[in-house]
């Protein structure tokens, strides 16, 4: 369950000012990244967010509790494509992970909203500090693995 603070902070956030919010209205502040890296590492393929601020993962979790409470029923991801590569969030009846949408380098993550909830938790150590080579395995499920990392390194 997502803590007090965190509840708190999206309540005073509707979703439609979260999802509006993005990349380019944050002129000067460092992107989240968006790739999928087919090959080339053991793990892959990978889709990996990364090169975030603290402020970006606060956004991301907003979009993850939306899901979760059923307030949304699907998010994209506000990040800066790399090689064109955009992820959308999804709300489903059974986990299915990252998926291709198309071969235009769009992507989806369907997670039920319970899953989407156990998320929220996992993106919350990194509002806590803005530097370090941390990341997280946020979802496993499909044959493409969803990675964030601060640092774009695991």
């Amino acid at each position: 369950m997502p803590t007090k603070y965190v509840r708190q902070a999206i309540a005073k956030r509707p979703i439609s000012s979260i999802m509006l919010e993005t990349p380019s209205s944050r002129a000067g502040k460092q992107d989240m990244q968006a790739e999928f890296l087919p090959d080339g590492a053991l793990d892959c393929p990978i889709l990996r967010l990364f090169g975030f601020q603290a402020a970006e993962i606060h956004r991301l979790m907003a979009l993850c509790f939306c899901l979760a409470n059923g307030s949304a029923r699907q998010a994209e991801v506000p990040a800066e494509p790399v090689n064109g590569c955009r992820l959308t969030l999804s709300v489903g009846r059974f986990n299915k992970g990252v998926m291709r949408s198309d071969e235009h380098g769009r992507f989806e993550c369907i997670l039920t909203s319970e899953r989407w909830e156990e998320a929220v938790a996992m993106l919350a150590p990194f509002c806590r500090r803005e530097n370090g080579n941390r990341f997280q395995w946020l979802d496993e499920t499909s044959e493409i693995s969803l990675l964030l990392s601060q640092s774009g390194q695991w």
